[in-house]
């Protein structure tokens, strides 16, 4: 997961990727000049890790209550 810039015709334009079922994707964010390009790119990444977190989270949380049943 990450954000890149790739030149197309001799244009810079920014792309959000990821890896998804094995498969390298990429999301069209908008020109490189355009700072909301490079704005949106970001907020796809927040809203990725901010997902990962809360599964994270909620995975400790069942590994723990599971090593807690194991110990009593």
């Amino acid at each position: 997961m990450g954000i890149t810039t790739k030149e197309v015709n001799g244009r810079e334009y920014v792309y959000h990727w990821r890896v998804e079922n094995g498969r390298k994707r990429e999301r069209y964010c908008g020109p490189a000049r355009d700072g909301g390009s490079r704005r949106s790119a970001l907020m796809m990444e927040l809203e990725m890790l901010e997902s990962r977190q809360t599964d994270l989270s909620e995975r400790i949380g069942r590994v723990r209550a599971s090593l807690g049943m194991l110990a009593g």
